[in-house]
């Protein structure tokens, strides 16, 4: 009965839990940063402090899933991360590994999948961050050595997507193609999850 009873409640926290984030996205989008373009000198400014919304929200999201007892989480090593013009490579084992990421570095710049910037829930944060598109593979690169040698933290996932339970890793070239030409510092992290979850299927 109990074991019934904790599964249930782990899918409607679940649940809970993704609806926060999708209402999270809308609530920054309408409410938040037309705010911030307002009040910031430049576009870049915007950007930065759309990215510490980002982090400070997904902080509290990530605090949420804690609190409700959905996931646990230990972190090893954060004082090596947020430099200047630093590029952090990591596995990508579960759906919310850039989540939890952005949730620990207070500004941040990424790589994200095209569809992001249709999507009403992540529109708004993935354009107002200034987050980069993998839509144009050149232009991607070019943008993403102009952050770091601008001063800005890149993460970037080198498989391109999540990584399939025993499959062995295959990474694109691009996140070498960046690092090369940026003269970035690389910083490498490791991302498990145990059990195995929000993998791709």
């Amino acid at each position: 009965m109990n074991k019934l009873l904790n599964y249930y409640w782990r899918l409607f926290a679940t649940g809970l839990s993704f609806s926060v984030f999708g209402l999270g996205g809308i609530f920054l989008r309408v409410f938040i940063f037309p705010v911030l373009r307002w009040v910031s000198k430049n576009k870049h400014q915007g950007e930065l402090r759309a990215q510490w919304w980002i982090h400070y929200s997904f902080y509290i999201f990530i605090g949420l899933m804690h609190k409700i007892g959905i996931m646990t989480y230990e972190v090893k090593g954060l004082e090596k991360l947020n430099k200047p013009g630093q590029l952090i490579i990591a596995n990508h084992p579960t759906l919310i590994d850039i989540v939890f990421l952005i949730s620990r570095i207070p500004a941040a710049n990424c790589i994200v999948k095209q569809k992001l910037w249709h999507n009403p829930f992540t529109k708004g944060p993935v354009v107002n961050a200034g987050y980069i598109s993998n839509g144009d593979s050149v232009k991607m690169i070019s943008d993403s050595v102009a952050c770091l040698k601008a001063g800005g933290t890149m993460i970037i996932f080198p498989e391109g997507t999540r990584s399939e339970p025993g499959v062995k890793y295959k990474f694109q070239r691009s996140a070498a193609h960046i690092a090369l030409q940026a003269k970035a510092l690389v910083s490498l992290v490791t991302i498990s999850c145990d059990p195995s979850t929000l993998t791709k299927v």
